[in-house]
């Protein structure tokens, strides 16, 4: 059941309300009543009755109003006004009930007016829809709808009578509450400028005679042609608002958002419907036509709305547009960066659409590397950048990993994957001068280097060494530690020679011997930073892992050897034994190469020139110089 509420107006000791059914907040009383009195200083033949429109918001509620000239009255220029209070949750059943003016009654004097106390109640289950408007002139439809849906300017239309416009008026208004402006106000007999807090009410009709002195003092007054040309998007509004044939445009609106619901927008979306709905579009153009068409205040939303529905949500005339070539087409026009689509919209919408279409994220990203793209193709390929897994990174730059060292820039979380190591020598350098060497999260640079040693078969130590610096060479020993690996191990162990200090700290606390061995073979032993360590420590070390451990019989000798010739201390007897023994037999062999003799030979004492090529005698003299005693191995 709908329930209309109603009230009297007239003269009795001025012109005020004599009657209603719903008691009025005094905002809006004070509203209705200098409109629902007469409309002017005097009466025009022809405009003795007419109809008033006018929101109520207040009281969440229209006011529709139908005025009568009241001859019979004493005083001269009395009315009456019925008004109908219409709920605005209600306004969407009036095309479905019958004409809303058949409702009105002319009282026959101040004294019948009972009958408007009453609510007026209409059964909604017996509504049939048979408020077409078929018997209204369409043409008169055509006049009066374009002025209102051209601009928000209050729109003047001359008329020789009232019956000219009353009906098409008041079915016009009854479309446009129920879609799209519950709040556009109308006078149809208006014999001065009638208004509503000042401003003139959206439309008033006004007797012909009358329309420079009532239109006069309005700022930008709209002032219909007959003649004027009905362009094709208006065509379509006609269709759908005035005959309910379909509802294109109230569901294209609706696909952007409910609040563009509104006289305002109905002719720009109707235009941009139509540049959609074009055999031909060009996508760059579209967007072009938006900031033409839509104020700079809604430009940037209904550019981002679009290009969600493109690329997310669809719509019917949208479905023949490939979003990919949308984005691409907007991200390399050289014209325009679209700043309006900011890097969180970006992100979030590519990341849904990601969620939903990822085959077609994976088509925009990859048509737009390699090509000459503006600030827009940037800040798409940061977005996509900042949301992918780098397990993704493989699904969206495809089995050549195109595109990756470019999104590992932007977000270097996208190093940990996997199929980034396997790659060629060339390609892997190449994504480490992606990384950043100001990365400050510490773990996920350790993750990295996990991954990099973990998988990597290339030897790209100095590249990784110039991408983390310290960091490589500190995780290398780390992960090393618990590898039991030597081949893993040695891969990366030239990583050492770029900071030997490092290692040298880690020295006492090693527990591998195969990256003993790696640091061993990576120091100088002549070098000043070697032969400051403690003694204690080569000890330390020699008894740790040397004992039993036959492989470093090549390499802890040469190594030692130096250093012990050089200190000014003793070692102990086996050590130093075990250093010279083994050296003494790799000399006997000719095992040592001769860069390596070059520099143990400035160490060695000097023996008779007949002697000179003896190497051996040389190192049992240094022994013995050293006061180390004990025979030497000897063929000879």
């Amino acid at each position: 059941m709908i329930t209309i509420d109603q009230a009297l107006f007239g003269y009795s000791n001025g012109h005020h309300m004599l009657a209603t059914s719903r008691r009025l907040s005094n905002y809006s009383q004070r509203l209705l009543e200098p409109l629902s009195d007469f409309s002017g200083s005097e009466m025009q033949p022809g405009f003795t009755e007419y109809f008033t429109g006018c929101p109520l918001e207040e009281d969440k509620c229209y006011a529709l109003s139908k005025t009568w000239y009241a001859p019979e009255m004493e005083r001269p220029g009395c009315v009456w006004t019925h008004t109908l209070f219409i709920d605005f949750i209600d306004l969407k059943s009036l095309p479905k009930m019958k004409p809303v003016w058949e409702l009105f009654k002319r009282p026959s004097s101040r004294n019948d007016t009972s009958v408007y106390t009453n609510p007026i109640y209409i059964d909604a289950e017996k509504l049939s829809g048979i408020n077409n408007g078929s018997e209204l002139s369409k043409e008169k439809l055509e006049y009066l709808l374009k002025p209102i849906l051209d601009s928000m300017e209050p729109v003047f239309v001359p008329a020789r009578d009232t019956s000219d416009y009353n009906y098409e008026i008041c079915f016009l208004w009854s479309r446009l509450a129920t879609r799209y402006d519950k709040y556009f106000s109308f006078c149809t007999g208006s014999l001065s400028n009638r208004m509503i807090e000042k401003k003139p009410l959206d439309l008033q009709v006004v007797p012909e005679n009358l329309l420079k002195s009532v239109s006069r003092n309005v700022k930008k007054a709209n002032i219909p042609l007959v003649s004027e040309p009905r362009p094709f998007w208006f065509s379509v509004v006609m269709q759908e608002l005035i005959f309910n044939k379909n509802h294109d445009i109230e569901e294209f609106i609706l696909a952007f958002s409910d609040k563009y619901l509104n006289r305002r927008y109905v002719k720009p979306f109707a235009l941009l419907h139509s540049a959609l709905n074009s055999n031909s579009i060009d996508i760059v153009s579209i967007f072009g036509k938006i900031s033409q068409i839509f104020s700079p205040e809604d430009c940037k939303e209904i550019k981002e709305r679009l290009l969600v529905i493109i690329l997310i949500k669809g719509f019917p005339i949208l479905e023949r547009i490939n979003p990919a070539t949308v984005l691409k087409e907007l991200s390399t026009n050289p014209y325009d960066d679209y700043e309006e689509f900011d890097n969180l919209f970006l992100e979030i919408n590519l990341h849904n659409t990601w969620n939903v279409n990822p085959d077609l994220l994976t088509t925009i990203f990859q048509s737009l590397i390699g090509t000459e793209i503006n600030k827009l193709g940037e800040r798409v390929i940061v977005a996509v950048s900042s949301f992918i897994e780098p397990y993704e990174l493989f699904n969206v730059t495809g089995p050549f990993l195109k595109g990756s060292h470019i999104l590992v820039t932007f977000n270097h979380k996208l190093a940990l994957c996997k199929e980034l190591w396997m790659q060629p020598k060339l390609f892997q350098i190449e994504i480490l001068r992606c990384l950043n060497k100001n990365i400050k999260n510490e773990n996920l640079i350790n993750e990295i280097l996990f991954e990099i040693f973990d998988t990597s078969q290339e030897n790209i130590c100095e590249q990784l060494f110039e991408a983390f610096g310290d960091y490589a060479v500190n995780y290398f020993l780390l992960w090393a530690e618990k590898k039991n690996n030597i081949e893993s191990i040695r891969r990366w162990s030239d990583l050492c020679r770029l900071n030997p200090l490092i290692c040298i700290k880690k020295l006492p606390y090693l527990e591998n011997i195969w990256l003993l061995e790696c640091i061993i073979k990576s120091l100088n032993p002549y070098s000043s930073e070697v032969l400051a360590i403690d003694k204690s420590t080569w000890i330390e070390i020699f008894y740790k892992f040397c004992n039993n451990q036959r492989s470093y019989h090549e390499v802890l000798p040469q190594f030692l050897l130096p250093i012990m010739l050089k200190s000014n201390e003793k070692y102990p007897s086996d050590i130093a034994y075990f250093v010279f023994n083994e050296m003494h037999s790799k000399l006997e062999n000719n095992q040592m190469d001769y860069e390596d003799w070059e520099k143990l030979s400035d160490l060695l004492p000097a023996v008779a020139w007949y002697n000179s090529w003896d190497k051996c005698k040389r190192l049992r003299k240094a022994a013995k110089k050293r006061g180390y005693d004990f025979n030497l191995y000897q063929n000879s």
